[in-house]
C-alpha cells in the first residue's frame, strides 16, 4: 500500500480522517498528538502507544508500549474484528475530543491562571 500524499489544509486532514476505520500512532514519543484529537473529533477509534499525552486521550485498553508489535497487532486485530468494540473506541473517543474544545481548553487555563494568581498574592502577603 502506498501512503497517500501530505495533506495541505485542514480541512483535506478531516476528510482522510473520515475515510479511516482505525487511527494507529505506535510513536515512540509524543506531546499532544494533534493527529489523534482531531481524529478522536471526527469519532474515529483510536490504537495508539502509551507515552507522553497519549494515556490521557486514549483508553488504557487501546495502548501498547513502544516496540510492542505483538501487542499492537492484536490490539489491531480485536479492534477490525469486532465492530461492537470499534463503534465502543469511537463513542468515547469522540466524547473525550470535546474536552478539547477551544471554550473548554480556555475555560481550563482561566481557572489555572486565577488560582495561579491567588496563590502568588497569598505568597507575597507572607513576606
Amino acid at each position: 500500500m502506498l501512503f497517500p500524499p501530505s495533506c495541505d489544509s485542514t480541512q483535506k486532514v478531516l476528510e482522510w480522517i473520515d475515510t479511516q476505520d482505525i487511527v494507529v500512532l505506535p510513536s515512540r514519543s509524543e506531546g499532544l498528538p494533534r493527529c489523534i484529537v482531531e481524529a478522536m473529533s471526527r469519532g474515529c477509534p483510536c490504537i495508539t502507544s502509551n507515552v507522553c499525552g497519549m494515556p490521557e486521550l486514549i483508553n488504557n485498553r487501546w495502548l501498547h508500549e513502544p516496540g510492542d508489535y505483538n501487542r499492537l497487532a492484536t490490539l489491531i486485530v480485536e479492534m477490525a474484528e469486532n465492530k461492537d468494540l470499534m463503534f465502543e473506541a469511537a463513542q468515547e473517543n469522540y466524547q473525550n475530543s470535546h474536552s478539547f474544545l477551544r471554550k473548554n481548553i480556555n475555560e481550563r487555563r482561566n481557572v489555572f491562571f486565577l488560582e495561579f494568581k491567588n496563590y502568588c498574592k497569598k505568597e507575597e502577603g507572607k513576606k
